[in-house]
């Protein structure tokens, strides 16, 4: 679709809203737009309004794999509270485990039976071109690590797993931040989600690699 560019007053350019999409969507004078800006195209949409995602659940069972996928997902899914019910008191620990990788995600209160988990990182959501730099840096640093390692024979599971469990926090929480706030248009959001899961996917490869030439009694130098 074309539109025309008017001129208001000596300096201003201006171009008009389709009609049918401002009468779809009940636009009228005064109204806010979202406008977004790339290098050779402006995007207009509606101006969202951030919506408090709650959750209430109850965890019976599970191993911890399981748990660490339930709260993975509402996470994801970018739930903002997620009140946790339980009859087994082990399950409070296994949650506060799952959280180490949930950046944000923390338990403000638990009782016999419950915990309440909030996200407390609204100040850094603003911060995603410089999370997503971090979740590249440090997949490279990942890289660098396990080569020297490797070059010098000297094999140290801890420090790759640091690093890894590092990359998989700021890329969830990356993930998590456009899924929320459909920080790009659709096709966009999928593209980059992708790409992200799919560092993921490296980090853990490298990572089950180190861990087998850890047990082994002789590693060979990298050349």
């Amino acid at each position: 679709m074309k539109r025309k560019i008017n001129l208001v007053g000596t300096s201003t350019l201006t171009v008009s809203l389709p009609s049918k999409w401002a009468k779809q969507h009940n636009l009228k004078r005064g109204d806010e737009v979202e406008v977004a800006e790339t290098e050779q195209e402006l995007r207009i949409g509606l101006k969202l309004n951030e919506e408090y995602k709650k959750a209430d659940i109850k965890l019976e069972f599970g191993n911890d794999w399981y748990i660490n996928q339930v709260i993975r997902n509402f996470y994801l899914a970018g739930f903002d509270e997620v009140k946790v019910r339980f009859d087994d008191g082990i399950i409070l620990t296994k949650i506060q485990s799952s959280l180490d990788l949930l950046l944000g995600f923390e338990i403000i209160e638990y009782g016999k039976g419950f915990c309440l988990i909030k996200n407390i990182s609204s100040g850094i959501e603003s911060e995603l071109d410089n999370i997503l730099r971090k979740v590249f840096l440090l997949n490279k640093t990942l890289f660098e690590t396990a080569i020297q390692q490797m070059s010098i024979c000297k094999i140290s599971l801890e420090q790759i797993k640091n690093i890894k469990n590092n990359l998989q926090r700021f890329s969830n929480f990356y993930r998590r931040i456009i899924t929320k706030n459909n920080k790009y248009n659709a096709f966009k959001n999928r593209e980059i989600y992708t790409i992200v899961s799919r560092l993921i996917m490296v980090s853990n490869n490298l990572y089950y690699a180190h861990k087998y030439l850890s047990t082994q009694k002789k590693v060979s130098h990298l050349k």
